[in-house]
């Protein structure tokens, strides 16, 4: 199969992070009330557009890299639960108590303004330990607290668990058991329920964009067009996401996803091609990774700085306060643990599973 070239890497770190700063912006402008030409009615929600191409990046990266883990006839679908377990947690984890820590401060300070007190309770804190937020069948439980982007955590958790079940356990099975049915509709609950609707109006398809745009890319059928096409297209595809969102105002809209996906598409096959400055390759891999924390954590802290400021502290500032202070969060909390203590975590854990 295709390999990543570092350019085109580097390219999809730099979308992830740009995401990633989108949303805390979204969010930022629509708790400080500023800025008020770009969120509705005159201008699409700039966090559900990020959530769009997060879920479509998400797509293309784990098929990308189920492809090149399924060549090795080793891998079991144990460590794939081990790779994406490590990635999902480990930053989760410390996510969720900074937000049980900061709404506790909130509720001290600010206790009769705070809004979230119905989902600020063990049992829901459980539930998204366990990935239960908005389940269809268990609707008590929601995002814990003032975290609110937790919602779309379970369900890219659970459609990491329903697809790699079925490539790396049900497809190298000689026959299917009953109770590997069992497991498998245990599993499909999200992924079919998030195909159809669901909250975010069809994100199992939106990840399912990324996949079809990695299956075209590892197949090389952009090879017989030109790099001025390539350019004509991305452009051209861009337009049309930008007029269709901007017309229906409708981020979750599949026609607008897919015209995303084929932009992905595009442009990681176009910086396969191009020699990144290092600066620009830096910079990306740099703010790449705290971003996964910055998007967990974000919420809380404007939820937090509005509660408690927004009547004494001129929006516009507490704008720029709020995007500071969740960067240096998502640096400070979250940076050593993507980079590092992923790695640490996984690596404990392969060795664990390697005694089954």
């Amino acid at each position: 199969m295709k390999r990543l070239s570092n350019g085109s890497s580097v390219s999809l770190d730099f979308i992830r992070a740009a995401a990633s700063q989108a949303v805390m912006i979204g969010h930022g402008i629509s708790f400080c009330g500023v800025f008020k030409s770009y969120h509705p009615p005159n201008f699409p929600w700039i966090q559900n557009i990020s959530v769009v191409v997060f879920f479509i990046l998400s797509g293309f990266l784990i098929s990308y890299s189920m492809a090149a883990k399924k060549e090795n006839s080793q891998y079991k679908f144990r460590h794939y639960f081990v790779d994406r377990f490590s990635r999902i947690y480990t930053a989760f984890v410390p996510a969720l108590a900074f937000v049980l820590a900061i709404d506790l401060i909130t509720k001290f300070f600010f206790g009769s303004n705070y809004r979230y007190e119905r989902a600020f309770n063990i049992e829901t804190l459980l539930g998204n330990l366990l990935q239960f937020q908005d389940f269809p069948i268990l609707r008590a439980i929601t995002s814990f607290g003032s975290a609110r982007p937790f919602w779309t955590l379970a369900v890219e958790w659970w459609i990491y668990m329903f697809v790699g079940y079925v490539v790396f356990y049900l497809m190298r099975k000689d026959q299917i058991q009953r109770f590997d049915w069992i497991i498998l509709s245990l599993l499909s609950i999200i992924p079919i329920y998030n195909f159809f609707g669901g909250r975010g109006n069809g994100l199992m398809l939106f990840w399912l964009y990324g996949t079809a745009a990695f299956v075209v890319w590892n197949s090389c059928l952009l090879n017989r067009f030109s790099i001025a096409k390539k350019i004509f297209f991305l452009f051209l595809f861009g337009y049309i996401a930008g007029l269709r969102v901007g017309l229906t105002l409708r981020e979750y809209d599949s026609l607008f996803a897919f015209c995303i996906a084929i932009m992905i598409l595009l442009i990681v096959e176009l910086a396969s091609n191009i020699k990144l400055f290092t600066f620009f390759t830096n910079f990306s891999k740099y703010i790449a990774s705290f971003s996964y924390t910055l998007y967990l954590t974000h919420y809380s802290v404007f939820d937090f700085l509005t509660t408690g400021f927004a009547g004494d502290v001129n929006p516009y500032v507490l704008f720029c306060i709020g995007v500071v202070i969740s960067n240096l969060i998502a640096i400070v909390i979250g940076r050593p643990i993507e980079t590092y203590m992923t790695t640490v975590i996984k690596d404990r854990m392969y060795r664990y599973v390697e005694n089954f």
